[in-house]
């Protein structure tokens, strides 16, 4: 088609550009055919507003999703192509700002991205969950992480933004789907608009939220957060050693058994360590802590056996808690001298890993 094109007479040619009615989409095809194409359709301006057709729909969305030219879109614009949300979402998922940044020189552009009536304000769960099958602007651009687009959206206008009254659905999006950039970006440039929302949902952020250990020293040392255990609580299980020794030297902590229980639970043997340490706990209450749970790993075993052995009781389990998880017959015979408790549930599961060394030093003390 294009090489039939390229043969016409020059009036030929003017007369499918001008006479016969076509679409701007379309006429920007007939730009590639050959430089006299693009010459005679660079000088079209400010076409008659026509609808887009399925067709034209459907070629406009293709042309987004290429490298289509700044300049090409541009040239749109200025031919009164009035783009739709689906097309403005293309733009948003394809990372395509340059072209969002020219349609700000286009009305009928701006009046559609900055329409209140495209933003539901409360952003309730179904909302934020079907942000990828909606076309609200700031949605999209907050659900695929594209966080220049959400910045040029919320910072290009001031006056009547509807997207300035998202900051909360912006930052449950941004945990919900682990966007640690979009979610640095509102923390240090929005922080009162989300503050509120921010510090009830400080514990859940450092669960959800992956490598946040710095963004939460900057919310702590700049007070857009309060410190408080649940911080202490999620510092121990994503092992931000560092934020947890801040806060815990800054902080008046009333529940210390707590945290020991969360160390335990989460076999943060350093962790566990370092509260212990600071905590006049009772025997008691450490072994009934300690075994309240069967299953450990090697190195928190290996760190209790090595450096609080005096405070764990002779009758306990923790020979059978060293056997369920594969301590070495070295360290369980170390137990076994040290007269700590054992039985034949103990010898028989030694038995059947036929770990036989440590069955026969077992047998052999159990005589005794």
């Amino acid at each position: 088609m294009y090489g039939m094109f390229s043969t016409l007479p020059i009036d030929i040619i003017d007369t499918i550009i001008i006479k016969l009615n076509y679409h701007p989409v379309e006429l920007l095809e007939l730009r590639n055919v050959n430089k006299l194409f693009r010459e005679k359709i660079n000088l079209i301006e400010n076409m008659k507003e026509l609808q887009l057709n399925d067709r034209t729909d459907k070629k406009l969305d293709e042309l987004l999703r290429k490298n289509v030219s700044v300049e090409s879109v541009g040239w749109l614009f200025d031919n009164n192509v009035q783009f739709k949300l689906k097309h403005v979402r293309t733009m948003i998922i394809n990372n395509r700002i340059d072209l969002i940044q020219r349609g700000f020189f286009s009305q009928s552009f701006l009046k559609l991205i900055f329409n209140r009536f495209h933003i539901n304000e409360d952003l309730s769960e179904n909302v934020l969950y079907a942000a990828y099958e909606c076309n609200n602007p700031i949605i999209v651009a907050s659900k695929y992480n594209r966080v220049e687009i959400v910045k040029l959206l919320i910072e290009k206008a001031s006056i009547g933004n509807p997207h300035t009254k998202v900051m909360n659905g912006l930052l449950t999006i941004a945990v919900s789907y682990n966007h640690k950039n979009l979610f640095c970006y509102l923390v240090t440039y929005h922080c009162d608009s989300i503050q509120l929302l921010l510090n009830a949902s400080k514990s859940k952020i450092i669960y959800r939220m992956d490598d946040c250990e710095d963004i939460f020293f900057y919310m702590i040392l700049n007070d857009k957060i309060e410190m408080d255990i649940m911080i202490l609580l999620g510092c121990i299980a994503k092992n931000y050693k560092e934020l947890f020794f801040y806060c815990y030297k800054n902080m008046k902590i009333k529940d210390r058994l707590k945290i020991i229980k969360k160390t335990i639970e989460t076999n943060n043997y350093e962790l566990f360590n370092y509260v212990l340490d600071d905590y006049n706990i009772s025997k008691e209450i450490l072994n009934e802590t300690i075994f309240g749970k069967k299953e450990y790993t090697k190195e928190f075993l290996y760190n209790l056996i090595n450096n609080h052995l005096p405070l764990i009781f002779k009758e306990s389990d923790l020979i059978g808690i060293c056997i369920i998880n594969k301590v070495s017959d070295d360290i369980i015979i170390k137990l076994i001298n040290e007269k700590f408790y054992y039985g034949d549930d103990e010898m028989a599961a030694v038995l059947s890993e036929r770990r036989i060394d440590l069955l026969r030093m077992m047998c052999e003390k159990y005589k005794e």
